[in-house]
């Protein structure tokens, strides 16, 4: 997501915190990893090519898979541009069933579009693509409950179709759904009939039923990211006396006092309310089948693909 270094990009710097450094990447001359209480993101800045709406005066924020929605949905108050955006569908499939089934279901249509095909992974994780990895727009096909520790447990098998928008085409599907989701989700929809032929709304693509994620999925995801990158820490400072909880409300109540104080105190009413919908007792219990989830995948020595 492109934005303006003022007063966006400084906003979003005021409401993230310091991680670790990076180098330069491509169009950008530096990078730095930033931490939200949602996840982490990557924040380019130094852009080596002028853009038409800022100059040199902006830089890319872009967040890891799981903190996108909620991160879309934030940046739709921004003066913003995003240079990628995926939207995904997932259904329920019996276990028999694999992304390469739609895949080869697709063939005939996206050989005679002349669209490139193409595959990753191994096992049983793998995916499948419509679309090269440079084209402005593009198809994975996977099997979402074998990548990901716990869905399964709440979800079962879940096969996702998402789509990969870039640059102009991305822009475009930005303004249509900052205006309205339920346009921008048909926009979507419509990409993925052009390329495969096949339905992902109303007449779906196979007479499966649509996956309906509970709430408390997408927070304990959220708890879970966060145990990973820093619970060894969290665990290692509390044994040795430090009032983590105690410090974490001190830094909030200064936080609020700066110049994002009405966003901050936004985004803590927003992540209380998410919470309440979700369910203390049923965020806890899917964390936990996370963890047991995790912990199998590594002692089977699960693959993963990009």
């Amino acid at each position: 997501m492109s934005v303006p270094c003022e007063p966006v990009g400084s906003l979003l710097l005021a409401e993230s915190m310091e991680g670790e450094p990076g180098v330069g990447q491509k169009g950008f001359g530096a990078s730095e990893r930033r931490y939200w209480p949602h996840g982490r993101c990557w924040r380019k800045s130094e852009p080596k090519q002028a853009s038409n709406a800022w100059g040199l005066a902006y830089e890319s924020w872009e967040w890891d898979g799981a903190d996108s929605d909620w991160a879309a949905r934030m940046m739709r108050r921004y003066e913003c541009r995003p240079s990628r955006v995926d939207v995904h569908f997932t259904y329920s499939v019996p276990p028999e069933v694999g992304a390469k089934d739609l895949w080869e279901a697709c063939r005939r249509h996206f050989e005679a579009k002349r669209l490139t095909p193409g595959e990753t992974g191994e096992g049983e994780v793998y995916t499948c693509y419509i679309g090269s990895r440079a084209s402005a727009r593009r198809i994975r096909i996977y099997r979402k409950d074998l990548r990901d520790p716990g869905f399964d447990l709440v979800c079962g098998p879940s096969l996702r179709v998402e789509l990969t928008l870039r640059e102009k085409r991305a822009h475009a599907w930005w303004n249509v759904w900052r205006e309205s989701e339920r346009r921008g989700i048909e926009a979507a929809a419509a990409h993925i009939f052009d390329m495969t032929g096949k339905h992902v709304l109303g007449e779906a693509y196979v007479d499966v039923p649509a996956v309906e994620i509970p709430p408390a999925v997408d927070v304990a995801q959220q708890v879970f990211t966060f145990l990973e990158q820093h619970g060894e820490r969290v665990s290692t400072w509390e044994a040795a006396g430090v009032d983590l909880v105690e410090l974490a409300k001190v830094w909030a109540s200064r936080k609020r006092r700066g110049v994002s104080a009405r966003v901050a105190a936004k985004r803590s009413r927003d992540r209380l309310a998410e919470l309440e919908r979700a369910g203390v007792d049923q965020v806890r219990r899917a964390v936990f089948a996370m963890m047991r989830r995790a912990d199998s995948h590594a002692c089977e020595g699960g693959a993963t693909d990009d």
